[in-house]
């Protein structure tokens, strides 16, 4: 069960990491005026003076004033992915018969932490990958690794083009054919070292299978009674075989783990609605299992 000690814990840890983004804004401000003063000491040398002083220094104020109410406002994932979801995945664990081992993506290279999804050929390997934290566990002999993953390119200024933005699962099992189903207006594969083409089974959906002298190139039945049997929890659905594994990738908000959790407020009850979350997504994948085993 949940108790308060956690929750002041984690204020605890979240007041650490305002002091971390105030004191990198103090260091700001020293450098912005250290900058100022050479022109501070021209000012008086004429209207030119005049006028770059007020250029550099009415514009870099602005920029750090805006910049400041940003960072102030700012409230880190850090606490939140390194501390509460371990917690809940302590409790979990004592409280149920599942193993599941929780690593999060705040403490690893970003890109390395991600490169478990990347063999699935789902998505631009181009954009950026941020994989929040991945659960490791297994369910009838079957490895299974889930994270909470986002998948994003930069569009003109600066603004986030999403592909995906939801959970995705790898199951380890003794698949040999590369194939793909997904959404009819969604992407196209994105494996570099298999080439693949698309058939025409059903109208519906998307399906790819490797091009003639490639390897395996049938998709079973299973995989498109997995792909229906998700289909129908309102989300978009993503299925890639690969050698070894089955790569699901579910965007929806029903598939998404609570991130909001603890970013401005935390109280028991959130962290029991998390855990019941968390529980959602391991009872899925055993759906799935049974499905494609």
């Amino acid at each position: 069960m949940f108790d308060e000690s956690i929750i002041d814990r984690y204020k605890v840890l979240q007041n650490e990491e305002k002091r971390k983004t105030l004191r990198i804004f103090l260091l700001l401000m020293i450098g912005f005026f250290a900058l100022a003063t050479p022109f501070l000491v021209l000012y008086n040398n004429g209207a030119w003076a005049v006028s770059l002083f007020w250029s550099f220094f009415g514009t870099g104020l602005l920029i750090l004033l805006i910049l400041g109410l940003i960072m102030i406002n700012f409230s880190s994932d850090k606490p939140m992915y390194d501390y509460l979801y371990p917690k809940i995945i302590e409790i979990i664990n004592s409280e149920t018969k599942n193993n599941l081992f929780y690593e999060s993506g705040m403490k690893k290279n970003k890109w390395l932490f991600s490169e478990f999804e990347l063999k699935g050929g789902l998505f631009i390997k181009a954009a950026e990958h941020i994989t929040r934290f991945i659960l490791t566990y297994d369910i009838q002999g079957i490895q299974i690794k889930v994270g909470s993953c986002k998948i994003f390119s930069r569009g003109d200024k600066g603004r986030e083009i999403i592909h995906f933005d939801g959970t995705y699962f790898v199951f380890y099992s003794k698949n040999n054919s590369y194939f793909q189903l997904r959404e009819k207006q969604f992407g196209k594969p994105r494996h570099k070292h298999v080439k693949m083409k698309s058939i025409d089974t059903r109208d519906d959906i998307k399906e790819y299978i490797v091009e003639e002298g490639s390897g395996y190139n049938n998709i079973e039945r299973r995989y498109y009674d997995l792909y229906d049997f998700l289909d129908q929890r309102e989300s978009r659905v993503y299925i890639s075989g690969v050698s070894g594994e089955i790569h699901v990738a579910l965007d929806g908000s029903m598939f998404k783990f609570n991130r909001e959790i603890g970013i401005k407020t935390v109280s028991v009850d959130k962290l029991d609605e998390v855990k019941q979350r968390v529980l959602e997504i391991i009872n899925l994948s055993e759906e799935m299992v049974q499905v494609i085993k």
